[in-house]
């Protein structure tokens, strides 16, 4: 029987041991999970899961000091960013009650044609089938909750496997989730090798993949999908922000440091690259390496934190060593990051130049920023479409012409106009093309990717 040992990453102590599932108990538990399905396969019942899902909340906040405490434990978001994290996960069950009563079918004309003539038609919505849903570890109390409640109110029986990382979080959650009253058949927490994991998305019964966590793996795992399943895959990209010459630089600073730094840049949407209209960039680069000089790094437990662990060592040696070839290459540093004890690391800004430098084309995850002058917004927009990523993007301007050419010109998911990328709120469609993902999250869209719309056809000649 393989363990998994669960471990603080900020001070390197064992919180917990699991057992992991074997891959023949997986099986089973998919194949159970079918066996549900196909004897509740019909349109879902709307009272009885607002009813569970409004227990689930009441249960969520009655633990919420647990909560946060045990996210924290194992991911080493700091305690302000988890508040945050706990107070979303709330609101997003919210709306995952009104995504679930917003779903209804609609009514199809007919009597329009010849042959239509005498005939009533409508869809409804029915589940999918079985989910597979593998989440990551940065955001371990909202990506949870977002992954189980959308398959939860579509009806599709899910399968919970959390990041190995960040396993106690959706342990807790899933328990409470059963007290609510959700069934051991509507939702399984399961933890399984990332061996078995490649092994097991190509299961007949697995209808729908749900993804969080790097392109490599993503895609890797969608290609072995049975055929017919489909996917939500949620990655990452470089987050460019583009700030125009008119911008207030005092006003977009607290935020674009806020985006990122958060969670030590280990965020999908973090603020990597940043693009500044040369007439103030010198003002603008001033400015911003003061505020990053006085991010807190240390423990996340403490509320002064800005700035906690990597969520491996691992993760921060490739970190440390991506800095170092970079400084190799002539990448000027205006910022170095200071490595501390453990996986602690401070915060790093370069001055890029060669626009083909991967410091700047690759996703960094760290907390690592890259500022860029640039002259040209029409040529700047060209480079960006060119970006093997496309997920959110920024633009700061004043100049209302400025911002409708860049909505209409820049090649990007969603385009945040005067707001920082990291900006979401779960009632909105979120996702990447190219390398940053396929598909939308976000509850209204989830659900129906998660369904099976109906046709019904009636003959009433």
């Amino acid at each position: 029987m393989d363990i998994l040992t669960v471990t603080n990453p900020y001070d390197g102590n064992e919180i917990s041991k699991l057992r992991l599932d074997s891959y023949e108990d997986v099986q089973k538990k998919i194949i159970n999970l079918h066996q549900f399905f196909l004897k509740n396969c019909g349109p879902v019942n709307k009272v009885e899961k607002v009813k569970t899902l409004e227990k689930f909340k009441d249960l969520v906040l009655e633990n919420k000091e647990s909560l946060i405490e045990l996210a924290i434990s194992e991911g080493g978001k700091p305690i302000k960013d988890t508040i945050i994290e706990f107070t979303r996960a709330v609101d997003g069950i919210n709306q995952s009650i009104i995504a679930l009563k917003k779903l209804r079918g609609d009514i199809i004309p007919m009597g329009e044609t010849y042959a239509s003539s005498g005939h009533f038609a409508y869809t409804i919505f029915t589940p999918l089938g079985v989910c597979l849903a593998v989440s990551a570890f940065n955001h371990p109390l909202n990506l949870i909750i977002h992954q189980m409640l959308s398959a939860y109110i579509s009806g599709c029986p899910l399968l919970m496997r959390p990041a190995l990382k960040t396993p106690l979080s959706c342990k807790k959650l899933v328990e409470l989730f059963h007290q609510a009253g959700a069934s051991e058949n509507e939702c399984i927490f399961s933890l399984f090798t990332n061996e078995d994991c490649q092994k097991l998305v190509s299961q007949k019964q697995i209808a729908f993949f749900s993804f969080i966590g790097h392109y490599s793996i993503g895609e890797m795992l969608q290609r072995k999908l049975p055929e017919g399943s489909k996917y939500c895959l949620e990655h990452g990209g470089t987050a460019p922000v583009v700030i125009d010459i008119d911008v207030e630089i005092d006003q977009v600073l607290p935020g674009l440091i806020k985006a990122s730094y958060y969670h030590g840049g280990q965020v999908c949407v973090s603020a990597q690259n940043i693009f500044i209209h040369e007439n103030i960039f010198l003002d603008f680069q001033k400015k911003y390496l003061k505020l990053a000089k006085n991010l807190v790094v240390g423990d996340p437990k403490i509320h002064e934190t800005d700035i906690g662990p990597m969520i491996t060592i691992e993760a921060k040696i490739k970190f440390l060593n991506t800095l170092e070839n970079a400084k190799k290459r002539g990448v000027n540093f205006i910022l170095e990051s200071t490595s501390f004890e453990g996986n602690l690391v401070g915060p790093s800004i370069a001055l890029i130049q060669n626009l083909q430098d991967s410091l700047l084309t690759n996703e960094i995850f760290a907390p690592h920023v890259n500022l860029i002058s640039y002259t040209d917004l029409d040529l700047l927009i060209d480079y960006l479409n060119t970006s093997e990523y496309s997920f959110q993007s920024s633009f700061y301007s004043r100049n209302i012409n400025l911002v409708n050419s860049v909505i209409s010109k820049l090649y990007s998911k969603a385009i945040l106009i005067n707001q920082h990328p990291a900006f979401r709120v779960d009632w909105m469609p979120f996702g990447g093309v190219k390398k940053s993902g396929f598909g939308i999250s976000g509850y209204e869209y989830a659900i129906k990717d998660m369904s099976l719309e109906k046709l019904i056809v009636i003959n009433q000649n």
